[in-house]
């Protein structure tokens, strides 16, 4: 069994990307299922306040000093991309908001055994609908949706379960180097950054599905 741990958040579209990269090579890696996947969290912007203010254009161009064109650019990339995978990301209706909840639910859905269903739900109610992912509401309704208890999701949600949890992950993803999402670690050796594609994660699970069963 290979284990193979993905640190992410899920307000980043390159780790919607990456996420859509990992299930294609998955589907075409032989031994798919002795591959155990571990969704990790990691809070792109720690601290930041529930309910959703600007938009992410403007804060580019703002707070980062992005030019207008340069922000045009990297969101007609980011929907090129979601497009050519089979999604539909919308950067220019994104909203950034604290996603410590979602990463709360993340984790009870894992003990629900629906991490995929839920992950994709939070994904597509951020990046397609433009959704406030700190709005309890929201989050109740994809969890429901995902067939979690609703009772079970109510008192997780307004109260503090599984915060534990999320923080114990960006604590590790700080003691093994991980800086930025998606983070992929395989079989606790390498960790590799960013939305790498299908091909070299592909690669990857090869490489490491060898060392696995083949300890150097």
């Amino acid at each position: 069994m290979l284990t193979v741990e993905i640190w992410s958040d899920v307000a980043c579209p390159w780790c919607y990307l990456g996420r859509a990269d990992w299930h294609a090579a998955l589907a075409r890696f032989p031994h798919a299922d002795q591959v155990r996947t571990r969704w990790r969290s990691f809070e792109l912007r720690p601290g930041l306040p529930a309910g959703q203010g600007r938009k992410l254009g403007e804060i580019m161009v703002t707070d980062w000093g992005l030019d207008a064109a340069r922000v045009d650019a990297v969101f007609a990339r980011i929907r090129a991309l979601g497009e050519a995978a089979g999604l539909r990301l919308r950067p220019e209706e994104v909203r950034p908001t604290s996603t410590f909840d979602a990463h709360r639910l993340l984790h009870l859905a894992e003990d629900a055994g629906v991490t995929e269903d839920v992950a994709e739900r939070l994904f597509a109610a951020y990046h397609r609908d433009a959704l406030d992912l700190s709005d309890t509401a929201v989050l109740r309704e994809i969890a429901v949706r995902s067939g979690i208890d609703p009772d079970r999701a109510h008192a997780v949600l307004t109260g503090d379960d599984y915060a534990d949890r999320v923080r114990a992950d960006v604590e590790q993803a700080r003691q093994v180097g991980v800086t930025a999402v998606p983070s992929f670690r395989f079989g606790a050796r390498e960790v590799v950054s960013g939305a790498t594609g299908t091909e070299q994660l592909l690669s990857l699970l090869d490489e490491h599905w060898t060392k696995s069963v083949r300890p150097a």
